[in-house]
């Protein structure tokens, strides 16, 4: 197969809801599933390292399931688990993660699910940003976005109880934005 390896990726409610209805949603003319693999696409096209997607599909009615297909990256832990048994590797992958950030801020497009486990890092060091299902573009002045990843990365390094190094490469890497 000239695809290679795939991951499919099958959309579950969050929240409360999900108590309910795990699988389901309501369909209201966008699609969560659609919206992520466009948004993949538009990340290639900027120079940001994503999984390439192969295909998206969904049931059809007002009640829809969702699965998105992407290529799958092999050899590879999230930050966050290389944090914690390589930081100087960690460090490294994080600088490489400000030089795609920056181009995210560039071209106004917010991820605001950016965290360390939505960051896969291989054994060969390459850095991919996965999880694009709620990312859109930001309307505000690109500082702002700027702003707002921080915030939501150091967020995140506190939760996942990482070294603030991390935080401080991310924010000193992306300061020309």
């Amino acid at each position: 197969d000239p695809i290679g390896a795939v991951v499919i990726r099958k959309y579950m409610r969050g929240g409360l809801i999900r108590f309910l209805n795990r699988e389901h949603y309501l369909y209201l003319g966008s699609n969560r599933f659609l919206n992520e693999y466009l948004q993949l696409k538009q990340a290639i096209a900027i120079g940001i390292n994503v999984p390439r997607p192969v295909a998206y599909a969904h049931t059809t009615g007002w009640f829809r399931k969702g699965w998105l297909i992407t290529e799958k990256i092999q050899q590879q832990q999230t930050l966050a688990q290389l944090a914690q048994a390589d930081l100087p590797a960690a460090e490294t992958a994080t600088a490489d993660l400000a030089r795609q950030l920056t181009r995210l801020v560039h071209n106004r497009i917010h991820h605001p699910d950016l965290h360390p486990g939505n960051v896969l890092v291989t054994l060969t060091g390459q850095v991919f940003i996965i999880d694009f299902d709620k990312t859109g573009t930001f309307r505000g002045n690109p500082a702002r976005l700027r702003a707002r990843y921080i915030r939501r990365w150091e967020r995140a390094v506190r939760k996942y109880s990482l070294p603030q190094s991390l935080v401080q490469i991310l924010d000193s890497q992306t300061q020309s934005t």
